[in-house]
């Protein structure tokens, strides 16, 4: 799921640049939160996999997380003298950077990684396989509520379907306005 989400953040930069070149506007998205959702949910499973405690799948992405929103606090990085935006994936970014929409891995992992310890505590023999029959609200596993499900089943075709609504009112608001 992570890879296919990056490659859907991918075709956004592109399109995005595109649209930007094409209208001459600011609307590219070079790092957003699709790109940080799929990276982070790729560095979750990489660390996670290995490890078969119920405790450490609390305690290690706790303070992996803890670390790196306390990493974001602590130090401005979207002020470290650079010259390029290649570090901008963890927030570290030139003064002509410009984003749409940016979501760098510092502090957002170390919010992702904290979600995924709320998780394990709260489905402690969930593992990283779909489909677990475990739930915190198990009357409604018979009942199964459709539109709600459907929402975290289609999240990414709903996102980028809102996107493109939305891109497209302002680009109209904006033609009308100015």
């Amino acid at each position: 799921k992570a890879v296919k989400y990056f490659l859907v953040a991918c075709i956004l930069t592109v399109v995005t640049r595109l649209l930007s070149d094409l209208f001459s506007t600011r609307m590219t998205i070079v790092f957003g939160v699709v790109h940080m959702l799929s990276i982070s949910a790729a560095l979750y499973a990489l660390v996670m996999l290995p490890i078969r405690s119920n405790a450490a799948r609390v305690t290690v992405p706790t303070v992996l997380g803890v670390t790196i929103v306390g990493i974001g606090l602590v130090f401005d990085l979207k002020n470290v003298p650079v010259s390029t935006n290649l570090l901008a994936p963890i927030g570290i970014v030139g003064p002509r950077f410009f984003s749409a929409d940016f979501y760098p891995l510092i502090p957002w992992a170390g919010v992702f990684l904290l979600g995924g310890a709320l998780g394990a505590s709260l489905y402690p023999r969930r593992t990283l396989l779909p489909r677990s029959p475990q739930s915190l609200f198990p009357r409604f596993n018979k009942i199964r509520p459709r539109p709600i499900s459907a929402l975290g089943r289609f999240s990414i075709q709903i996102y980028l379907t809102h996107q493109v609504v939305l891109v497209g009112l302002f680009f109209v608001l904006y033609r009308i306005v100015f």
